[in-house]
């Protein structure tokens, strides 16, 4: 019970782009895992982790990258980047500057 409630809360973590609390509660099912569907399933958010750490890897090294002015389309509307850092991403979209911060998750347009 404990390492499937850890579980879930690593995977929790995992959509709210908390890497941190997300290996911690991964550590706990590790030690609570008991029986070996407990350890794959274990072996399976570890993979998430560890590929979730290695998009956000990606991104911090590609947004800096970006040109500025570099304009784009979604979902109809034309953006433009504003600026591109390994944290965060600005654009301009319908006459507004948005950002997007990598650690957390964009629940809306700030």
């Amino acid at each position: 019970m404990r390492a499937t409630v850890a579980l879930a809360e690593a995977r929790t973590a995992l959509v709210e782009r908390d890497l941190e609390t997300a290996k911690q509660q991964l550590d706990l099912a590790t030690v609570y895992a008991v029986t070996p569907e407990l350890d794959a399933e274990v072996a399976r958010v570890q993979r998430m982790v560890d590929y979730v750490e290695l998009f956000w890897k990606a991104v911090s090294e590609t947004l800096p990258k970006l040109e500025v002015g570099e304009e784009f389309t979604v979902n109809g509307f034309v953006g433009g980047v504003v600026e591109g850092r390994a944290d965060m991403l600005v654009i301009r979209a319908q006459g507004r500057d948005r950002e997007a911060r990598c650690t957390r998750s964009p629940r809306r347009w700030r």
